[in-house]
């Protein structure tokens, strides 16, 4: 618990060194970066709401973001983004510039890797109804953003540890 509590205040005291400028650097947004420093897309088309939970680079520069979304009425899925380096949506990558997974009835994302092959990785955990627990879930996307079926035969694995 001690170590919790030392790397919260740790991120703390960060977080207002760099805000107060403390290192005498100006802060600014980068408008190179989608006309405004920022971007802000939804991972579907009107989605009652939409969580980026990590993000990678690719050695080409692009952004590749994952998460999970939510439909109004339905249930949370995976979502994968990809941003070319200027901040605009790829329209190349999956469906439009995103792709989404439905797996279980309720999926929180963690982590995403690049693979050196180009292959992207999501991690997170998914409520499958048939344990008292979530499963840990990993997906695997192709570069194209689709379920690469040659991991697992249907591009996830998800697995129940009690």
């Amino acid at each position: 618990m001690k170590n919790l509590q030392f790397r919260i205040i740790g991120l703390l005291v960060l977080s207002a060194l760099f805000a107060t400028g403390a290192f005498g650097n100006t802060v600014s947004l980068d408008t190179s970066f989608n006309g405004t420093g920022y971007s802000i897309q939804p991972a579907v088309p009107a989605p009652q709401w939409s969580l980026g939970s990590s993000f990678a680079i690719q050695p080409d520069g692009k952004i590749v973001i994952g998460g999970f979304t939510h439909l109004d009425g339905d249930h949370d899925k995976f979502a994968v983004m990809r941003l070319n380096s200027d901040g605009t949506l790829d329209t190349s990558f999956g469906t439009g510039g995103s792709v989404v997974t439905p797996v279980g009835t309720d999926v929180s994302s963690g982590q995403i890797l690049i693979q050196p092959d180009g292959k992207i990785l999501l991690c997170g955990h998914a409520w499958m109804g048939d344990a008292a627990a979530y499963d840990f879930t990993i997906l695997r996307y192709t570069s194209a953003g689709v379920l690469d079926t040659t991991f697992n035969s249907t591009g996830v694995v998800t697995r129940t540890f009690n």
